[in-house]
Formats: C-alpha cells, sequence, structure tokens
C-alpha cells in the first residue's frame, strides 16, 4: 500500500470507528509511517492527521485501552516534532499544548505517557519563539510548576522511605557491596536520540522546566 493510501486509510478509521481495537491499529500504522522520514511526516501532517490525532486524545479517559491510545497518539506527535519542517505544525494545532499538559496532569501517575509529553514539549521548546508563547500562557506555566513540584516532592518521599528501608535492611543483614559498573559513557548520541530515550518522569519534567527556564520553582 503507497504512503499516503496507508496514511488516509488510518485517518478513515480514527475518524469513523469507535472500536478501540482497530483504532490502536490505525495509530500503529500512522505511527510506523512517522518513524521512517521526515518526508513520511510531512506526508501525515498534509493529510490533515494531526488535528484527527488531537481529537482522539482529547477522548481518551484513564482506562487500559485507552491508555493505548494515548501512547501511540504521543509517540505519532513525537515522530513528527523530531523534524524541522513539520514541528510547528504540532504546536499550532488548536489546543495542542493545553492539551498536552493535561496530559501530564491526568497521567503522571504512567511512566510512558509522561515522560513522552514532557519530552515531545522540550523538543517544541528547542523552538525560543514556541517557548515564549508557552511562556506566556500564564495558566499553562502555572500547571507545568505544579506537576514539576508533585514530582519533586514524590521523589523526596520515595528518597525518605529508601533511606529508612536502607537502614532496617542493613541492621538485619551484611550484604556485599555491588560491583561497579564499569560502562563507557557515550556523548554520540544525538540530542534528538537522548529525548527518545528518556523514561525517568522525574528526568523529563526536570529538562522541560529548564527548557523553559522555570528554575528556582517554589515547593
Amino acid at each position: 500500500m503507497k504512503l499516503c493510501n496507508r496514511t488516509r486509510s488510518a485517518l478513515d478509521f480514527l475518524l469513523q470507528c469507535k472500536n478501540i481495537s482497530r483504532i490502536v491499529g490505525a495509530l500503529v500504522n500512522l505511527e510506523v509511517v512517522t518513524r521512517l522520514s521526515e518526508v513520511c511526516c510531512q506526508q501525515v501532517v498534509k493529510d490533515g492527521a494531526l488535528p484527527v490525532i488531537f481529537k482522539v486524545i482529547k477522548k481518551c479517559n484513564r482506562s487500559l485501552p485507552h491508555l493505548e491510545v494515548i501512547k501511540y497518539s504521543i509517540t505519532i506527535l513525537f515522530n513528527v516534532v523530531k523534524y524541522p519542517s513539520v514541528y510547528r505544525a504540532v504546536f499550532e494545532e488548536p489546543d495542542s499544548v493545553d492539551t498536552l499538559v493535561e496530559l501530564l496532569a491526568n497521567f503522571r501517575d504512567k511512566t510512558f505517557v509522561f515522560s513522552k509529553t514532557c519530552c515531545l514539549l522540550v523538543v517544541l521548546c528547542r523552538d525560543s519563539s514556541i517557548a515564549q508563547e508557552i511562556l506566556n500562557m500564564t495558566k499553562i506555566v502555572e500547571d507545568i510548576k505544579s506537576v514539576h513540584n508533585i514530582a519533586e516532592r514524590n521523589h523526596r518521599l520515595e528518597a525518605k522511605r529508601n533511606k529508612i528501608k536502607s537502614k532496617v535492611d542493613k541492621n538485619t543483614c551484611q550484604l556485599a557491596p555491588p560491583t561497579p559498573f564499569k560502562g563507557k559513557k557515550s556523548n554520540s548520541l544525538k540530542w534528538q536520540r537522548r529525548m527518545d530515550m528518556v523514561q525517568d518522569p522525574l528526568e523529563a519534567v526536570r529538562l522541560l522546566v529548564r527548557r523553559l527556564g522555570l528554575v528556582g520553582l517554589d515547593e
């Protein structure tokens, strides 16, 4: 099947079908297409995929089937924003930033969705004009601060629990210290690749607030 036909077929499914498994199948097709190249992403944007994807995201809830829909939708958008010729199309979709930040608030306990959405926003904010436009959105900035503060607070609580547990374990048994990992760090990975690899939610949201210059936040 030709690229344009595959894209349009997937979009037709997304617009007309209410069966979750078929919707996921259509999104899988679009994810594969957008992963291929910049030309493929240009075709997907040209065929009007972005408004459809955002519409699908807005209809989702926190159920497991809908979570799969969101995962593939965010991955498609992430694939698109990696390319200079089409990344602005994602930002320019009506309410796109609102929708993405709302995902951060609603799915902060879902590692993949949260981290991928943060990284998607980080990539968009490499464009200083986009970053500035986001900074001008007062509610969006406050929501990002709130999500970041919650992530930091949860991290501190988890660290405290782990410290207490570590003391208890140390008193009950003496274990041999772990062998330090001596792997070589690679600096050759491109920045985009790094964003694609970020999985830790705290690291992801920290990258976002740093990219926006939201440092020294009240916690």
